[in-house]
């Protein structure tokens, strides 16, 4: 997955939406103490469990359209680290 994109496009929504990464983490993890975490996606620094990640498109209203580069880029990852 390209983690810097992905970063990227968690950034831009919040920012659109105007909330904080404690808001975001609250929405997110139900623990605002956790905008570090938040903090990490958006850098690029941890690749999001799909749980997570389907919180952070739910509550930025992120659409299914513009996670799919991201989405695809996710897969490739996972058939390349399976290849022998």
């Amino acid at each position: 997955m390209d983690l810097i994109a992905l970063g990227a496009l968690i950034r831009a929504k919040r920012g659109q939406a105007k909330i904080t990464q404690e808001t975001l983490a609250l929405d997110v993890f139900g623990d605002s103490t956790r905008k570090g975490d938040i903090s990490r996606i958006e850098n690029g620094k941890t690749n999001p469990q799909e749980a997570t990640l389907q919180k952070l498109c739910a509550a930025l209203s992120i659409s299914e359209e513009e996670m799919l580069p991201i989405r695809t880029a996710r897969r490739a990852d996972e058939q390349l680290a399976n290849i022998p």
